[in-house]
């Protein structure tokens, strides 16, 4: 073995007596550095020693090693760049601790991988975000920063709650006139924040949150994620005055109507696994449609939970121009409203029949070639306190699960 005097020395003769059971850091001064094994040193010391170049060298296992190559791919690094980062933290590590052999080495690798880590993570800014809506929120898997699924000590994965938000994004909120983009919004539990209070800004158009969030380019070139990160700490404000704010949002995605929402789809991808299309980034790519509410449905009865709006427009009113339509390309029961479907969580269902509201979400076309439309946001424009069925799953409401019957402005409807 290396003598511990030498663990880390400059080499300008020839090359000390080394074991051959490890692998040997090689750093030429003005070249590339080089892992080789400890058996071959020699031959490739005195090769490099013998020209300008100036040996730098720490004895290391092969284990240790692999765990530098797998922070450099896991991190997207290079290779040399983490070699030189963990020679220093050796270095640090053995002049401040007491530690030797694999305990430092161990040591050393530790704080290189919080080093690469650090520099790899999205520095958190301060942002301004204009709050759209929400999707809702979802529970996944734990990872950590190599992408593996925690668990705990009994082997069952560890998962967090997530909700996903949309908001208009001010990168720069204190310059006169920042970029604002759409984005979609994460707000992680385990970065300590109250997505109760998330949801609470979230639910109203126009509200105001401030904080630091990590951005990042979205899936989609024009739009962003954000995320909250552990120092996230957010405040909200509600103007007393919206408009100039419903505006910026409103100037920021693409209006459609019922009449040419079939051109008008938010952009989708396909899991190549299942077949199934998805809406890219939760829905992010939104168009905003103002429309009449004409029916309305929730269900929460503990085994479902769906609010569903039927809205119209003054480009397509009557029935004869609805059915047949992209938006209702058949009828399945007379009883039936016909119009463009609006999926809604019922907890955003304020409004009523004959209410003229701003919706806001994605635009999909199912495989029986139905477009409906999945809704984050609504801005009421005229509102009528809601008269929609809700199934609660109460028996005294009547309803029959069943024949699957609601009970919608004194007609009998079938969903």
């Amino acid at each position: 073995m290396i003598p511990s005097s030498l663990n880390f020395s400059t080499f300008l003769g020839p090359t000390p007596e080394i074991s051959d059971n490890s692998f040997a850091i090689v750093s030429i001064t003005g070249l590339s550095q080089k892992s080789v094994p400890v058996g071959e040193f020699h031959n490739e010391g005195v090769k490099y020693v013998s020209g300008e170049g100036r040996v730098v060298m720490v004895e290391v296992t092969e284990s240790t090693l692999e765990e530098l190559n797998g922070i450099a791919e896991s991190k997207g690094k290079d290779e040399e760049y983490v070699i030189e980062k963990f020679k220093e933290n050796y270095e640090e590590a053995e002049e401040q601790t007491n530690y030797s052999g694999e305990r430092l080495e161990s040591f050393a690798v530790r704080i290189t991988r919080s080093d690469i880590t650090s520099e790899a993570r999205i520095p958190a800014n301060e942002v301004l975000i204009k709050t759209i809506g929400m999707s809702r929120i979802f529970n996944w898997d734990q990872r950590d920063e190599n992408g593996n699924v925690k668990r705990d000590g009994s082997g069952e994965p560890l998962t967090k709650d997530v909700l996903v938000a949309f908001g208009l994004v001010d990168q720069n909120p204190n310059e006169d006139k920042g970029r604002e983009q759409v984005a979609t919004v994460f707000f992680d539990e385990t970065d300590d924040v109250s997505l109760t209070e998330a949801q609470e800004a979230f639910s109203e158009m126009g509200n105001l949150v401030t904080g630091e969030f990590s951005v990042s380019d979205g899936d989609l070139e024009k739009y962003l994620n954000v995320n909250t990160v552990e120092s996230t700490d957010f405040d909200v404000e509600e103007p007393d005055d919206r408009e100039e704010v419903l505006s910026d949002i409103r100037g920021a995605i693409q209006e459609t109507t019922i009449e040419d929402i079939a051109d008008n789809l938010s952009a989708t991808e396909r899991n190549s696994q299942t077949g199934e299309e998805f809406a890219v980034g939760f829905g992010v790519d939104m168009r905003v449609l103002e429309g009449d509410i004409v029916d309305a449905f929730a269900r929460d009865n503990g085994d479902s939970r769906f609010g569903i709006y039927t809205v119209r427009d003054e480009t397509m009113f009557d029935d004869e121009d609805i059915i047949g339509s992209d938006v209702q390309p058949t009828l399945d029961d007379e009883n039936q409203t016909p119009g463009l479907t609006c999926w809604v969580d019922p907890d955003q269902m304020e409004y009523g029949s004959g209410s003229v509201c701003e919706f806001y979400g994605s635009v999909t076309q199912g495989d029986d070639g139905q477009v409906t439309m999945n809704i984050f946001g609504i801005n009421p424009i005229f509102e009528r306190e809601f008269d929609g069925y809700v199934d609660d799953g109460s028996e005294e409401d009547g309803y029959d699960n069943d024949d699957e019957e609601v009970e919608t402005n004194s007609e009998v409807q079938t969903i």
